[in-house]
């Protein structure tokens, strides 16, 4: 079987910790941001980015969209 997942706002103006990201209007907030991605030493492996890596790992019966505006 096929699949296909489509990530839409995982852009750093949505989901960066960074202080200079934190006034963008559709940022979702360190609370939401650590739950998503993980916090401190464990930021990138909360279960937002594990998830996207086993997809990425499973080859070539996945494929991974990314969207994102053009500003």
């Amino acid at each position: 079987m096929h699949r296909i997942i489509i990530g839409d706002g995982l852009t750093n103006e949505i989901l960066s910790p960074q202080n200079q990201y934190q006034t963008s209007r559709g940022n979702v907030g360190q609370r939401e941001i650590a739950l998503l991605l993980g916090k401190g030493k464990t930021f990138g492996d909360g279960p937002l980015p594990t998830f996207l890596r086993s997809a990425a790992a499973a080859g070539d019966s996945v494929d991974l969209l990314f969207l994102r505006p053009i500003l």
